[in-house]
C-alpha cells in the first residue's frame, strides 16, 4: 500500500512537471522564444566557434523556458508563505548575490558578502584626474543603503558587508582626490525617518528618498563647483509637486524572489511636477531607439507600468521604463544651458529624473549595458559640465 502511494505521488509529480511544461510551450510560446532569442544573441558574439554556440543555445532555452514558466509567480507566492509559516527569516538563492534576510521590522534584504572593488576605484580615480585637465567637474554620489548603520537589526548570527564595502569604495576615492558626497551621513542630519527610506520589499530607495537626494546632490555641486542649479530653491521644494499613491501594488526585487505572502507588499507613490514642463527624451536600447515628447509625465513616465494588475510587475521603473544603456534627456524649458552626465546603476533613475528638472540636457549611462566604449571616452566626447556617479556599490559596474 505505502508503495502504491509512493508510485501514486512520484506520478502525480511527473504529471505535473509535464503539464506546466506542455502549458508553458503552448501559452507562453511567443515569449519563451523571444528570450530565448535575446538570451542567445547576449550569449553568443560573432565570433564564437560552434561550441560556444550550442552553449549559448542551451543557456538561452533555459533562461527562455524558466523566465516564462507556466503559473511562476503562483508557485513562488506559495513557496515564501511555506517559508513564512516555518518561520524562516533567511531565505537561500541559487544565485547567492539574492539570498533574503527578513529583517527585524520585516523588511528584506539581499545579503551582502565581501567585495573587492578596487579595479573599478582606481578606474574612476583615472578617469576623474583626466576630466579635470579638461575642465570637467566630477563627483562621485554614494547613495543610501538598505540595511541602515545602527538602525537594521538582523539575527546575529549573520553578517552584511553591504556598508563595509562602500565604506572602502568612498574612502579609497577620497584617498584618491575624487569628491565623494556619502548621503548615508546626512540620514541624521536631515532627522529622516529610517524606516521610510526604502521599500520593504524592494533594494531600492523609494522615489520620494530619491527626489531628496537629489535635491542634497544639488546643494553639494553649488558648493563644490559654484554652480546653482536651482537658485529660488523652486525644483528642490517637494510642494512644488503631487504625489499619486498606488496602495499595495508593488512586490520589489527581494519581493519577487519569495512572493507577496513572505513580506507584504508596498505602496509605491509616484512624484511629479506640479508645474509646466517640456521633455523631449531619446532612449538608446541595444537594438532600437525609442523618443518620448512632452511635459514630464509624458516623457518620462511609463504609465503602463504602474496600470499593470500584475503584482511582480516592477513599479519602479515607471520612470524613463527600465535601465538602458543610454538615455538623453533634453530638458526645452530649463532655465539654464548646463549638461549634466549621470553614470548609474537603477539607484539612478528616478534620480536622474529630478536631476534633470535642473538642467538642460542630461544623459544616464549605464555602464552593465552600454558597450560602445568607456565613460571616460563618452565624457570626452560629450563635453558636460558635471559628471556624476551615482551608485549602491560599484560592483555593479563591472
Amino acid at each position: 500500500m505505502k508503495l502504491s502511494l509512493k508510485k501514486a505521488a512520484v506520478t502525480a509529480f511527473f504529471a505535473f512537471i509535464g503539464i506546466t511544461g506542455l502549458l508553458t510551450l503552448t501559452v507562453n510560446s511567443v515569449s519563451v522564444a523571444k528570450d530565448t532569442y535575446i538570451a542567445v544573441r547576449d550569449t553568443v558574439s560573432a565570433g564564437s566557434g560552434m561550441n560556444d554556440i550550442m552553449k549559448g543555445v542551451v543557456r538561452g532555452a533555459e533562461n527562455g523556458f524558466s523566465s516564462n514558466l507556466f503559473g511562476q509567480n503562483s508557485f513562488i507566492d506559495i513557496y515564501g508563505l511555506v517559508e513564512k509559516a516555518a518561520g524562516r527569516r533567511y531565505i537561500l538563492d541559487a544565485d547567492s548575490s539574492y539570498n533574503i534576510i527578513k529583517d527585524d521590522s520585516g523588511k528584506l534584504h539581499f545579503l551582502s558578502f565581501r567585495e573587492d572593488n578596487s579595479a573599478a576605484v582606481d578606474e574612476i580615480a583615472a578617469m576623474n584626474e583626466t576630466l579635470k585637465k579638461n575642465g570637467i567637474d566630477f563627483l562621485y554620489v554614494q547613495t543610501p543603503i538598505k540595511y541602515i548603520k545602527g538602525f537594521t537589526k538582523i539575527d546575529p548570527s549573520l553578517t552584511d558587508y553591504s556598508n563595509e564595502n562602500s565604506d572602502k569604495i568612498v574612502a579609497r576615492l577620497r584617498e584618491s582626490g575624487v569628491n565623494v558626497f556619502d548621503l548615508r551621513n546626512l540620514l541624521d542630519d536631515d532627522r529622516i525617518d529610517k524606516g521610510t527610506l526604502f521599500y520593504d520589499t524592494d533594494h531600492h530607495w523609494r522615489i520620494e528618498t530619491a527626489f531628496w537626494g537629489a535635491g542634497r546632490t544639488a546643494e553639494k555641486i553649488k558648493t563644490l563647483f559654484g554652480r546653482d542649479m536651482d537658485p529660488e530653491g523652486f525644483y528642490t521644494d517637494f510642494g512644488n509637486y503631487r504625489s499619486e499613491t498606488y496602495e499595495d501594488s508593488f512586490l520589489g526585487s527581494q519581493g519577487r524572489r519569495v512572493g507577496r505572502y513572505f513580506a507584504g507588499t508596498d505602496d509605491f507613490t509616484l512624484v511629479t511636477p506640479d508645474f509646466d514642463t517640456d521633455y523631449e527624451v531619446t532612449v538608446k536600447k541595444k537594438d532600437s531607439v525609442d523618443t518620448f515628447e512632452g511635459d514630464f509625465s509624458q516623457a518620462v513616465i511609463r504609465r503602463d507600468i504602474l496600470e499593470d494588475k500584475d503584482i511582480f510587475t516592477n513599479r519602479y521603473v515607471s520612470y524613463f521604463g527600465a535601465d538602458y544603456p543610454e538615455v538623453i534627456i533634453n530638458n526645452k524649458a530649463a532655465e539654464n544651458d548646463l549638461k549634466l552626465l549621470i553614470v548609474k546603476d537603477s539607484f539612478g533613475i528616478p534620480f536622474s529624473a529630478f536631476m534633470s528638472l535642473m538642467a538642460s540636457e542630461t544623459r544616464m549611462l549605464d555602464m552593465r549595458y552600454y558597450k560602445d566604449g568607456t565613460a571616460e571616452e563618452y565624457a570626452l566626447e560629450y563635453r558636460p559640465d558635471i559628471v556624476l556617479y551615482v551608485f549602491r556599490s560599484i560592483r555593479t559596474i563591472e
